[in-house]
């Protein structure tokens, strides 16, 4: 595996992990403001 192959799968864990959190807090506000 060459290393732009490497970065671009870090980069789309990265990616992935980042949108699960920001989802995770979004829902978390969301059902907050909601209460």
């Amino acid at each position: 595996m060459n290393n732009l192959t490497q970065r671009f799968i870090s980069l789309g864990a990265f990616m992935m992990a980042l949108s699960v959190s920001i989802g995770a807090f979004g829902a978390h506000a969301l059902k907050a403001s909601f209460d």
